[in-house]
């Protein structure tokens, strides 16, 4: 994928995550990755505190009538419980990305992902039909409620779903 549309997905996810939290967060690309991560949020004034870290997975096209895969190396497949995967639609032709994504914590996805080629790869795989109920449905969040939910993370210590 062109960097330039990683980029710009990136942006519109640091958009949505900023909406609705009147500025208490802090998102930012990272100089260097731990975890292979393209975004951290942090709360604002907690430098020193907890941060998230967010992959971003992106699947790139003009219609919404595929299902959307994704396989991981299991072997360097690196998890924590500040490290979450966000996988996300974005519709080229309009472009925006689509308005649910999944935010899975990286512990609850080596759990929940499909292991194949002799337990080698992980796999997310999921329909965008978002009304098709599947093992990733509980990770399903609308992107207008992206920034409470991680604003959330940060005050009350919960987990998304």
């Amino acid at each position: 994928m062109a960097d330039n549309i990683q980029d710009e997905i990136e942006d519109k996810i640091i958009d949505c995550i900023n909406s609705g939290v009147k500025g208490r967060l802090v998102i930012f690309k990272p100089e260097k990755n731990s975890f292979g991560e393209d975004l951290i949020v942090k709360k604002r004034g907690d430098y020193k505190e907890k941060e998230i870290h967010l992959q971003i997975n992106s699947l790139v096209g003009p219609g919404e009538d595929v299902n959307f895969v994704k396989d991981f190396p299991k072997d360097n497949f690196k998890t924590d419980k500040n490290f979450y995967l966000i996988f996300v639609y974005f519709n080229e032709a309009l472009q925006k990305i689509n308005d649910y994504i999944w935010l899975v914590p990286s512990l609850k996805f080596k759990e929940t992902a499909e292991t194949i080629n002799d337990q080698k790869i992980l796999r997310f795989e999921s329909s965008l039909d978002v009304k098709q109920n599947n093992k990733y449905s509980e990770f399903l969040v609308d992107t207008k409620d992206l920034g409470k939910l991680m604003l959330n993370i940060f005050v009350k210590n919960v987990k998304p779903k």
